[in-house]
């Protein structure tokens, strides 16, 4: 018989290479990607991904960068950045609510956010800034959105606008 032949009706166990994708657990807030670390190399997130409730942000003689611009972001998120001689670099975008605090020794925490008005509904990413000789910053871009519609604003086609330039 079978080694994966059901038992009295079971259903027989799967492997993860046989499993039925739908029914694979998705990531998000219980996703267990909770650190990213960089020593001596890099280390992002960017795009479209699902960061949980807390991130842990490591960089020695190294940078770590984290784009929250498109994530699928649930609720508010805590950001613990350390930078020893390295730099953790997080980009929002315009209108999302920035909470910076912590102390780097003998190098930098900025919170480089426009004054824009907060976006209603936007989640708040809370950075808690830590290290030495190393730097944290926190900075705002617009998204592609943002960028149709300042350029729409202006006068100018969005459609024949490279919505990818920064200073729309």
């Amino acid at each position: 018989e079978p080694q994966d032949a059901p038992v009295d009706g079971a259903p027989a166990p799967t492997s993860r290479r046989n499993a039925d994708p739908a029914a694979a657990p998705t990531a998000g807030r219980g996703s267990k990607r909770k650190r990213f670390v960089a020593v001596m190399c890099g280390s992002k997130a960017r795009g479209s991904w699902r960061p949980p409730s807390r991130i842990g942000a490591f960089a020695f003689w190294g940078s770590v960068n984290l784009d929250f611009r498109y994530a699928e972001v649930d609720g508010p998120v805590d950001v613990t950045a350390w930078a020893v001689m390295g730099g953790v670099n997080i980009v929002v975008a315009e209108g999302t609510r920035v909470e910076l605090d912590g102390m780097v020794l003998m190098g930098g925490a900025t919170n480089a956010t426009r004054n824009a008005e907060p976006v209603p509904g936007s989640p708040t990413i809370r950075v808690h800034s830590r290290g030495m000789w190393g730097g944290v910053t926190v900075r705002s871009r617009k998204t592609r959105a943002q960028r149709a519609v300042a350029a729409d604003a202006a006068g100018m086609d969005p459609a024949a606008v490279d919505l990818r330039a920064p200073g729309l």
